[in-house]
């Protein structure tokens, strides 16, 4: 555990409903030199937003003992002034680990995908996982406003043949159910013009997706 990390046991149910919770990464921010954080709502249409929400809905799950293990997917996506990935900086995964043990999760009940760098190469990725380690109830844990995207994709990659029901989570809706107070907060979100706008580009991904059309831009393009 690195210096910092704190973990607060939880009794945790001895049933859980999956046998692994997969959280997708939602880009991270130096916010401070050599600190990194996962994005905030108030990030711009252009990135990922919300996905902090991510890290506090998986806490959330496994408190209420719906699982006890989580897989958090996506690696470098940090690039410099040239589009270029930065070596140097963390993994997606890393900083959302991090987050995740500070809010209660067991170090070792987290596993990491670190090569994928979006969430076609995430649902590639992460089902090589769930395959290996025989997953068969499978959490989908990412924003509202990303998960029918993040079907679409996970269903490319996914047979029948797997014995894989994967159940779509909606972070939001998790930490909605935490408080009012947090609840006022999604809902304030929800109707913002950001909001209005990564919706709009989401449609527009998946209606790509449904036509075959869908082209993964590569780190660094806008």
């Amino acid at each position: 555990m690195e210096t910092g990390e704190s973990v607060v046991k939880k009794e945790i149910k001895a049933d859980p409903q999956f046998d692994v919770v997969v959280v997708l990464g939602g880009n991270i921010r130096e916010v401070a030199p050599g600190k990194f954080k996962s994005t905030s709502f108030v990030e711009g249409p252009e990135k990922s937003i919300g996905g902090h929400s991510r890290t506090l809905a998986a806490a959330e799950l496994y408190k209420k003992g719906i699982s006890k293990n989580f897989l958090i997917s996506t690696g470098q996506t940090m690039v410099d002034e040239l589009g270029i990935v930065d070596p140097t900086k963390p993994t997606e995964s890393e900083v959302m680990r991090r987050e995740m043990v500070r809010y209660g999760i067991p170090p070792e009940n987290i596993e990491k995908e670190e090569i994928s760098t979006t969430t076609q190469t995430n649902a590639i990725e992460v089902m090589k996982i769930l395959r290996e380690r025989g997953y068969r109830k499978v959490g989908l844990l990412t924003s509202f406003w990303h998960l029918e995207r993040s079907m679409e994709f996970f269903k490319t990659q996914h047979s029948e043949i797997d014995g894989i029901e994967i159940t779509p989570l909606s972070s939001e809706d998790i930490i909605a159910e935490k408080s009012e107070r947090h609840a006022r907060i999604v809902d304030a979100v929800k109707n913002t013009l950001t909001m209005e706008e990564r919706m709009a580009n989401e449609k527009r991904g998946v209606d790509l997706l449904k036509s075959g059309k869908y082209i993964s831009k590569p780190l660094g393009q806008k």
